[in-house]
């Protein structure tokens, strides 16, 4: 019988999906807004990143398309982490180190490997705001969370 207050992988997967990316996309959101912009935009900025730029015209339902994208995106780093980082000692002994770390990771891997790539090309970050913006969310509101969630997993 596992301990009590013990989840599933999956449990901890979900939860930390939901959490982490509901907390990473506020935060763009918010960081979005602050500097005049149209948040449903940034969404479209997103699913235009998998189908190109005539995505940008693409209304609520390129918003949409881009939150689901964000949320399956969250989904992946999360299941990545929960599988195969949270098993290790060092994660259940670090949590926070960990989740940091992991964080850091994340931001590298999308912004230098994954979104150069995409249909948008985007551009590798320049330093200033954005990219602080962008680390800072990603470690705490993403990989720490997780570090911290991932102490669940049975």
């Amino acid at each position: 019988m596992a301990a009590r207050g013990c989840w599933s992988s999956g449990r901890v997967i979900a939860v930390a999906t939901l959490l982490c990316g509901t907390l990473d996309i506020a935060d763009a959101a918010i960081f979005t807004v602050a500097h005049g912009h149209n948040p449903l935009v940034m969404l479209r900025s997103i699913a235009a990143c998998l189908l190109g730029p005539a995505a940008m015209r693409g209304g609520n339902a390129m918003s949409l398309l881009g939150l689901g994208l964000h949320f399956l995106i969250a989904a992946f780093w999360a299941s990545l982490f929960v599988l195969l980082i949270s098993p290790t000692i060092a994660a259940r002994r670090y949590p926070l180190a960990v989740g940091t770390v992991y964080g850091l990771l994340i931001y590298v891997v999308m912004n230098y490997l994954v979104l150069p790539h995409t249909a948008l090309h985007i551009p590798l970050p320049q330093p200033g705001p954005g990219m602080v913006n962008g680390v800072l969310a990603l470690v705490l509101l993403f990989g720490v969370p997780l570090g911290l969630l991932s102490r669940k997993r049975c």
